[in-house]
């Protein structure tokens, strides 16, 4: 904490700890995001060639 105020006292400006945790949290669920989104693709896309296709000799 002290080092954010040290910090935040040499650039002259505040920086509010509140306001750098919800950037950080922000960041990480963006990122999460983006990993599950490429999970759940990655999935998909390895399910679609391993799934036999339907049959259409029904008829």
């Amino acid at each position: 904490m002290n080092i954010i105020r040290d910090l935040s006292e040499s650039l002259g400006k505040p920086i509010s700890l509140q306001n750098e945790l919800h950037r950080m949290w922000n960041r990480g669920a963006l990122l999460a995001e983006r990993v599950l989104d490429e999970a759940l693709w990655l999935t998909f896309t390895i399910l679609a060639k391993i799934w036999p296709a339907p049959s259409h000799r029904e008829h």
